[in-house]
């Protein structure tokens, strides 16, 4: 884990599917729209709706399935039925994922950030039940961007943010679209696979490394990454 790592000025992490297990819940409510409306959903390749926003996932929708071509508030429901997902049964954290931000933050204190195609109350959720919010520099969700991942837009804004350069992030990212958001954004990128074949494939292509989750980390590396930068 070498790559340009005196350049590391700042760490940003994606967050569902990368600090938290949530891209199930993401699933669950998608399953649960289409069943509403009587859509069988059967071989529906759900990975594709990883990463993106309500409004990427709507679009998607509605090019899957005409019939729904009509329905303007398709993003409105499916993150509604997300978001009382994610309060009634709350997704775990990725393994050694909370461990890492508290390291990251203390290595990298005022630029460690979140960015997500989520929206910010998503965020405010995880902040406070994770009891990160005084170790969280700030955040970028989806309301406060245009063009979801794969754009780079979200990783672009927090760096500019941060006042810094996009070479001088590292992004830890699990989707496609996040992969390709952070290597368009010019940024260094370590990909979350959880050992999903997939997913290794897709962080092998576009990634500077790959891990199937946090606690592959070296012990002291977001010290490691600073020092060598201050070095």
């Amino acid at each position: 884990m070498t790559y340009g790592s005196k350049n590391i000025k700042a760490i940003l992490f994606d967050m569902d599917g990368t600090l938290v297990d949530s891209e199930r819940l993401t699933e669950q409510a998608l399953l649960a729209l289409l069943a509403a409306r009587g859509i069988p959903a059967k071989g529906l390749d759900l990975v594709q709706f990883h990463g993106v926003t309500w409004n990427s996932i709507a679009g998607k929708l509605r090019q899957l399935f005409p019939s729904l071509e009509s329905e303007g508030h398709l993003a409105g429901e499916i993150e509604t039925r997300f978001q009382a997902l994610f309060q009634d049964h709350p997704p775990d954290m990725i393994p050694g994922a909370r461990d890492a931000f508290i390291a990251a933050s203390h290595a990298f204190p005022g630029a460690t950030s979140i960015v997500t195609s989520s929206e910010a109350r998503a965020v405010e959720l995880l902040l406070d039940r994770a009891d990160l919010r005084s170790l969280c520099t700030g955040y970028t969700s989806c309301d406060q961007y245009t063009r979801s991942k794969p754009a780079p837009e979200s990783y672009l804004l927090a760096a500019s943010r941060l006042g810094l350069s996009p070479s001088s992030c590292l992004v830890f990212e699990d989707s496609l679209p996040g992969l390709e958001a952070a290597r368009a954004a010019g940024m260094a990128c370590i990909a979350i696979t959880r050992g999903i074949e997939q997913r290794v494939r897709q962080g092998e292509l576009l990634a500077d490394d790959v891990i199937d989750d946090f606690t592959d980390l070296p012990q002291g590396y977001f010290a490691s990454l600073c020092h060598a930068f201050n070095g």
